[in-house]
């Protein structure tokens, strides 16, 4: 009879949704002492920070065993002795991560975390330190972002090399408008080169404005003329009836180096009918700007208001006159004041 050697328990997997959850959720003391320990490994180039400075910092900071239970895993026991899976070193790089969200006013300490993700990704096995940025903290990770941006390692060594490789990595995974920022800016400068690599446009992103095309009115005596001939109206119910027959026209002008680029689309009952492209030169262009929808709207509304107020303070006024009633005279006065 043959004996067959028994296979090992696989190795759980880690879901970096559920993880980034229970890290959000942690209590604080907890992702704090994640965060001290993965510092102290970072600072020391060690892969393990030790018992006796897990059990010394747990206690400083107010982590009890039944706090650290998170995901039917041991964080102190994963701190202490390292994690042997995916699972386990997802959670406590998760949970360090969420140990900066009381530091991001720092900008010293936000420094000192992204020379220490540095050596974490590369030299341990804590290789998810960035991926884990944008999941734990969402929108309030623009700071840490910003600080990966600076500091950037300079030089042709591999270690340098390997550095600015690994920023750039991390950056162009998020979506995070300030990484967007900061990994445009390195596209720019000494980094340029490599930033090609990961799809980074060197050009800044060009200004655009998108809406409904309108033509500017006319000023002066041609506009006057346009309001009391009536033409004004029957524009107004042209463009009325194609509203209600389905015609839209939507417009993106873009602003460039070469020139102002329009294109134009016009759709009808939903599909599209027309599309069209002009540019004109920087040197064709007398001028740009954007008018408001209804520009005339504060001076009718007041209009109206002094309108509303002369009638009603005078027909008062003139009542209280009248009669003799002293309140209607002061109401009337108040109304003409206002």
């Amino acid at each position: 009879m043959s004996a067959h050697p028994s296979e090992a328990p696989a190795s759980p997997l880690a879901d970096p949704n559920e993880v980034s959850a229970a890290a959000r959720d942690a209590p604080v003391e907890l992702a704090a002492l994640a965060l001290d320990v993965l510092t102290r490994q970072a600072e020391g180039r060690l892969l393990f920070a030790g018992k006796e400075h897990v059990a010394r910092r747990a206690e400083a900071l107010g982590v009890s065993p039944e706090s650290a239970r998170l995901l039917g895993e041991d964080v102190l026991v994963l701190l202490e002795e390292g994690p042997q899976n995916s699972r386990g070193r997802a959670l406590v790089t998760a949970l360090a991560v969420a140990g900066l969200a009381p530091h991001l006013a720092e900008p010293d300490r936000l420094a000192r975390f992204v020379a220490h993700a540095d050596w974490l990704a590369l030299a341990s096995p804590y290789d998810e330190v960035h991926a884990f940025i944008d999941p734990v903290l969402g929108a309030s990770a623009g700071p840490i972002w910003e600080a990966l941006g600076r500091g950037v390692p300079e030089g042709d060594s591999p270690a340098a090399v390997a550095g600015r490789a690994l920023r750039l990595a991390a950056l162009s995974a998020s979506a995070h408008p300030s990484a967007r920022a900061v990994l445009e800016a390195l596209a720019r400068g000494p980094a340029a080169r490599l930033a090609r690599a990961f799809d980074v446009a060197a050009e800044p992103v060009l200004p655009q404005v998108e809406g409904t095309p309108r033509r500017a009115p006319a000023p002066g005596l041609p506009g006057l003329l346009r309001w009391v001939s009536g033409w004004a109206a029957l524009q107004w119910l042209g463009r009325g009836l194609l509203w209600l027959l389905g015609v839209r026209r939507q417009t993106r002008l873009t602003l460039g180096p070469e020139g102002l680029r329009e294109h134009a689309l016009t759709h009808v009952a939903g599909r599209l009918v027309r599309e069209r492209e002009r540019s004109w030169t920087l040197l064709a262009l007398a001028g740009a700007g954007r008018a408001e929808r209804w520009p005339a709207a504060p001076l009718l509304a007041g209009g109206l208001a002094f309108a509303l107020g002369v009638g009603l303070g005078g027909m008062w006024l003139f009542e209280g006159v009248r009669s003799g009633e002293t309140v209607l005279l002061f109401v009337g006065a108040a109304a003409l004041a206002l």
